[in-house]
């Protein structure tokens, strides 16, 4: 009877045991804990990508690498020594040419998180806005939109800049320019604030019938 009751403590043991590591290997393997999210910058038209630890413990040894396309070798990108719960850290791509690219986010006993990004959409034109510091009340600033024609020929590009009435001396302004494949062009802004608070400046930038829509706060003190 002994032996008999033995065994079947033995028995009830190994199913818990069994019971635990199944637990044990569903929270750390299947479970992972790691994330790949993403947010757009409308100005630069290019991805900002975070890996985040999403549970409530900490994640050690976390690898982050990239395919240029599914299937090729992995290049290494990033490591993190250690992600704190609900950490997230950002990603950045300097030495990546590809414009979409498969991300593998790996950490020992953990699943393996992989995604497709699109770091940078392609369009005809790509603008970009560079604006002054420190806009005084009464004092004119200078600024510039920049546009690159990403076309194969020639392209037509017209800018419309709007504001608010009567916050600066100058009426809206548009300006139709020619940029050349693969070349860039500035076209420069000057504007004299009669009004102290803060406003928008909005540029509308059409090529090919496809308006792109940007815009710029601005504080004048």
């Amino acid at each position: 009877m002994i032996p008999e009751k033995a065994a079947r403590v033995r028995f009830a043991f190994l199913i818990v045991y069994f019971i635990f590591g199944v637990i044990i290997i569903y929270l750390f393997m299947f479970n992972s804990g790691l994330a790949i999210t993403e947010d757009f910058d409308a100005e630069n038209s290019s991805k900002i990508v975070y890996v985040e630890n999403t549970t409530d413990r900490a994640i050690n040894n976390v690898s982050l690498k990239y395919m240029e396309a599914p299937g090729t070798a992995e290049k290494d990108l990033n490591f993190f020594p250690r992600l704190l719960p609900h950490e997230r850290k950002r990603v950045f791509f300097d030495d990546v040419s590809s414009q979409s690219i498969v991300l593998v986010l790996e950490s020992p006993f953990h699943s393996t998180i992989e995604k497709t990004v699109v770091l940078q959409a392609q369009s005809d034109v790509a603008v970009k806005l560079n604006f002054p510091d420190g806009i005084g009340f009464g004092k004119s600033f200078s600024f510039a939109v920049e546009a690159c024609n990403n076309k194969k020929e020639e392209a037509q590009v017209k800018i419309e800049e709007t504001h608010e009435k009567g916050f600066f001396s100058e009426p809206n302004r548009t300006d139709v320019v020619t940029i050349a494949a693969g070349e860039c062009r500035a076209v420069s802004y000057s504007l004299l604030p009669v009004q102290k608070g803060e406003t928008t400046i909005n540029f509308n930038v059409n090529i090919a019938n496809t308006i792109k829509q940007f815009s710029q706060r601005v504080s004048v003190e």
